[in-house]
């Protein structure tokens, strides 16, 4: 038992990867007294999600719908110390540990497991890749166990279970082009990575558990940055999704690897970024009722406002939004991110919608309120009137709300945005999933 406990933790300290398999989830929200089943089924580049929202006491349906999210996304605890300690190992233990690494003409095998396509040398050097894989892993285990909470213990172990088979070690990439990842809804332009979360995202070149280095990404200018990263995919490769289970990745990559402690780092950090530590460490250490509480989405939203990054904050409260039609939290968030702005100011009014703030205001309380219809009705004025939104945090408020209704659309006519539309081929796809009602039974 000792001995497969010390294999284990040896064949943990390796690199990783991102995202999450087809599932199904039950989540018990006993604050609101309901039970919330979700299930996913991955079609293409994109993950269907359909849910039920059931009373916790009578187990009665009261709320179902479905959303899609993107697929491919861009970043025993006893057994554990080992893990931490092996950044020590002897030279011995390292070449006895190697007698489980197997290599062939694309990769070279590191001394801690990994397997690294040689393409990487185009980038960097051997020395650099494998001393940043160690220190990423290092200080991110460290850091999960000094965070000492529930959440972080389930991380940890979900690691530990990771990197358990020794005949399925992780990979790393540096080879495909855009061209490559084109079906894929990524760019190398905008993204750092990705990688994969099962056997889903394996093809006959890539075989999870992967990571895919972007093309244009100089991670080797920056030490600290390439350890962040890989740390965030290795959380992904966990299970972790943006939107689809608690947001694990970049709380805890800001937490172990925030700017603020970066060596390298030229001036002192704002009062904000120091905060947004704060909250990020939380939720890392934190477990919740689900991706819906409010306890979540309200430490979420302070992340996201003092990063700066309210943008990622409608992919995330959209579940709670279709989940509990009706209700103002999710608005009240909204107001709080903007800042007095023109969006919560036109949240804020109740007169008729001239502006194109107003309209979006409009657009965010009928879709919070459950009345996609409307909803619809003043994305099309916006077009009409061809009024376009230059700021991000705006703009991609609209994007996913009409992303949404898009897809919903052909499950409901009268929302009337179906021209054109680009999910016509996955709604197809997704048909008989959806159509099958989610049930507790």
């Amino acid at each position: 038992m000792k001995n497969k406990c010390k294999l284990r933790a040896l064949l943990f300290l390796l690199l990783n990867i991102n995202v999450l398999a087809i599932s199904v989830n039950i989540s018990t929200y006993k604050s609101r007294n309901e039970i919330v089943k979700r299930e996913s089924e991955s079609f293409g580049r994109y993950i269907v999600v359909k849910f039920g929202v059931f009373d916790l006491k009578t187990k009665k349906l009261k709320v179902s719908g479905a959303s899609v999210i993107n697929k491919y996304q861009e970043e025993d605890l006893n057994c554990l110390e080992p893990i931490i300690k092996s950044a020590t190992m002897s030279e011995t233990q390292l070449e006895d540990f190697s007698k489980f690494v197997e290599f062939n003409d694309r990769f070279f095998q590191t001394q801690y497991g990994v397997l690294v396509e040689k393409s990487c040398l185009e980038k960097s050097n051997r020395k650099y890749i494998e001393s940043n894989i160690l220190k990423s892993y290092k200080d991110g285990l460290s850091c999960l166990q000094e965070l000492d909470g529930e959440g972080s213990k389930e991380l940890l172990l979900k690691m530990n279970n990771l990197f358990s088979e020794p005949d399925n070690k992780p990979k790393i990439f540096c080879s495909e082009t855009n061209a490559d990842i084109k079906s894929k809804g990524i760019n190398w332009t905008d993204a750092k990575a990705y990688a994969s979360a099962s056997d889903e995202f394996s093809s006959n070149e890539m075989k999870h558990p992967f990571i895919s280095l972007g093309q244009q990404w100089r991670w080797q200018d920056n030490a600290y940055s390439f350890r962040g990263t890989l740390f965030h995919e290795f959380i992904h490769n966990t299970g972790c999704i943006h939107t689809k289970t608690i947001e694990k990745s970049y709380t805890c990559q800001t937490c172990c690897f925030s700017e603020i402690d970066n060596p390298n780092a030229m001036m002192s950090p704002a009062q904000s970024a120091v905060e947004q530590k704060e909250v990020a460490c939380k939720i890392c250490r934190s477990t919740y009722e689900g991706i819906t509480d409010k306890n979540y989405l309200r430490d979420y939203a302070k992340f996201s406002i003092l990063g700066g990054q309210t943008s990622f904050l409608l992919p995330v409260l959209k579940s709670y939004m279709k989940e509990r039609p009706g209700d103002d939290f999710a608005v009240e968030i909204f107001v709080e991110a903007d800042n007095n702005g023109p969006l919560a100011k036109a949240l804020l009014s109740n007169k008729g919608p001239v502006t194109k703030y107003e309209l979006l205001a409009e657009i965010v309380k009928e879709y919070a309120k459950g009345n996609y219809v409307q909803s619809a009705k003043f994305i099309r004025k916006l077009k009409q009137e061809r009024k376009y939104f230059t700021n991000n945090q705006y703009s991609s408020i609209y994007e996913e709300i009409e992303k949404d209704l898009l897809f919903m659309s052909f499950g409901n006519p009268e929302i009337k945005l179906q021209a054109n539309n680009p999910f016509n081929s996955l709604f197809k796809q997704s048909k008989d999933f959806l159509s099958s009602p989610v049930s507790l039974k």
